[in-house]
């Protein structure tokens, strides 16, 4: 079976750095505009079957991608709810303690009102069991970020970062699916001239890793050392991390903070660097 796996184009969500899950939004004008630039550059595959997640931006990419309407809907594909989250930027939430816990915890804190880590990741596996069922040679399944993430990981294990699979708006992957093993076929998830400069991890570091990250993952899969030192440190108390004031001179300690070191908060960083310059 060959897969095609794209993910959405761009949302007013997205535009603002707001967390949006299921919250059913339409694309973005600047995110319609997009998809049709890039399906001027790129060759984008046909297939038997055309599955999105039902959510509005999932179609409307079908549409503009493959001038095609969805064969069929697979609810089982849609992004995580985020809960009372939902359609909120990180620095709206920096103050609330359920969020605090979440950002330094994702794979074991869940959401207020959001399915768990395990129950979003059981709905993608039973999503991929019956997308198997049909029998298809090829298929076109345009879906989301955080299950793109999933399955290319699951795909690959220890390839690359999880974050790292997420493709640019309107992009992603071909996968050959055998009953033994996988094979990526294609990779059109970047621009190569555009996001280099979000990651990297110097592991050969002495320091390295500077900062323990409490989801128990492995540091050299998604650890980002691109921020050596915080560029939000001297905002105060007004970062967005997690840190404290300790000693009789109120130092800034930010040693249980690794939001900069976490390859999904790269854009709320730039956000921030731009919204105070």
């Amino acid at each position: 079976m060959i897969l095609h796996i794209i993910r959405h184009g761009m949302t007013e969500a997205n535009e603002k750095c707001l967390y949006c899950g299921q919250t059913d939004l339409s694309l973005s004008e600047q995110g319609k505009q997009y998809l049709a630039e890039i399906k001027q550059t790129l060759d984008y595959p046909k297939a038997d079957i055309y599955i999105t997640s039902g959510l509005k931006r999932s179609i409307e990419t079908l549409h503009i991608l493959f001038d095609h309407s969805p064969d069929l809907i697979m609810e089982e594909f849609n992004e995580i709810n985020f809960g009372k989250f939902e359609m909120k930027s990180h620095d709206e939430l920096l103050n609330d303690p359920d969020y605090k816990q979440w950002i330094n915890d994702q794979k074991n804190i869940t959401c207020p009102g959001c399915e768990s880590s395990d129950a979003f990741i059981n709905r993608i596996k039973a999503g991929f069991d019956k997308l198997c069922s049909l029998k298809a040679e090829s298929l076109v399944l345009v879906c989301h970020g955080g299950v793109i993430n999933f399955l290319m990981d699951t795909f690959f294990p220890g390839r690359k970062n999880f974050f790292e699979w997420q493709p640019d708006f309107g992009r992603g992957y071909t996968v050959e699916i055998n009953d033994d093993n996988c094979v990526l076929v294609s990779d059109f998830s970047q621009d190569l001239h555009k996001n280099k400069h979000r990651f990297f991890c110097n592991n050969e570091c002495k320091y390295f890793p500077c900062h323990k990250m409490s989801d128990n993952n492995t540091p050299e899969n998604n650890f980002n050392c691109l921020f050596c030192y915080c560029p939000l440190y001297s905002l105060g108390d007004k970062c967005g991390g997690n840190f404290k004031y300790s000693g009789k001179q109120n130092i800034k300690d930010c040693q249980d903070c690794n939001l900069p070191h976490r390859p999904e908060y790269y854009d709320v960083i730039i956000s921030k660097l731009k919204k105070n310059s």
